[in-house]
């Protein structure tokens, strides 16, 4: 994945790794992958931002408990109280952040049966469990929908995403799902990273869940390990939009977040 310098707390870069409102389809052409829901359960600001692209409680008689009746037969214990639901483990205080998010979809014709986005719902729902642990939370919009049949397959080379990204420009930050590879790239690009102005390129193919989840994270303002980010964590280039990024997510990662500025106060569940 190429690397290019960014040049100052608003970064811009295209990182390695949607007008009718409708709410995205949650098929897939890809094979379905199933996303195990996590628990919500940090080293100075990377400089260069890239283009890619978890108790159990054992209920018992109190000791001493009152014997059986005498005469009879012998009688089996009482059956154990049930054991209260354990509280989460790893819990720390830490700030909240919310971002509105704006799905960017392409269509060929307005009567076009299959726009992109299919890959839409696994792959947010991947984001909010992989953020959510460091207090950061995401309220996607209704989709935007464009009749382009070049923008809809475009997005393989970085003129090509810049074109796509500049089809649509509001409030919240758009993520733009291609039909493309955008191999060059890892699956996405994101330029903007830090700043409320942020847009992301999405490959609306592959196989990996967490392709968003990673490009979410340069919105946030992180890099790539070493130095912008923590290594094997959700930062951590797959180089496609086939395999999966680590859905590991630190203090180390939180600590880098730059923006949006915080919200309130939340208990956040970093992984180790």
């Amino acid at each position: 994945m190429a690397q290019i310098a960014a040049q100052s707390a608003v970064r811009t870069s295209d990182h390695t790794a949607a007008v009718t409102r409708a709410v995205p389809a949650a098929a897939s052409r890809r094979p379905d992958s199933a996303t195990k829901r996590l628990r919500p359960s940090q080293v100075p600001l990377y400089n260069r931002l890239t283009e890619a692209g978890q108790s159990t409680l054992d209920g018992g008689l109190p000791p001493g408990g009152a014997p059986g009746p005498v005469p009879g037969p012998a009688q089996s214990p009482a059956a154990p109280a049930p054991a209260a639901p354990a509280a989460p483990v790893g819990g720390v205080p830490g700030e909240m952040r919310r971002v509105n998010v704006q799905p960017v979809l392409f269509k060929d014709s307005p009567a076009d049966p299959a726009p992109t986005g299919v890959s839409w719902a696994q792959r947010f729902l991947a984001t909010q469990d992989t953020w959510s642990k460091l207090g950061v939370f995401f309220q996607a919009a209704g989709a935007v929908q464009i009749v382009d049949a070049s923008l809809k397959a475009a997005g393989g080379t970085r003129d090509e995403r810049d074109k796509v990204r500049a089809s649509w420009n509001g409030t919240g930050v758009g993520i733009f799902m291609v039909d493309n590879d955008v191999a060059d790239a890892g699956g996405g690009g994101t330029v903007g990273g830090g700043t409320a102005n942020a847009k992301i390129a999405l490959s609306d193919r592959g196989a990996s869940d967490t392709l968003m989840a990673h490009e979410m994270g340069h919105v946030l303002g992180l890099g790539h390990p070493p130095g912008g980010a923590d290594p094997d964590t959700i930062m951590e280039p797959s180089g496609t939009n086939n395999d999966p990024n680590p859905t590991r997510n630190t203090i180390g990662n939180y600590h880098r977040i730059t923006w949006p500025a915080p919200t309130g106060s939340t208990i956040i569940y970093p992984d180790p």
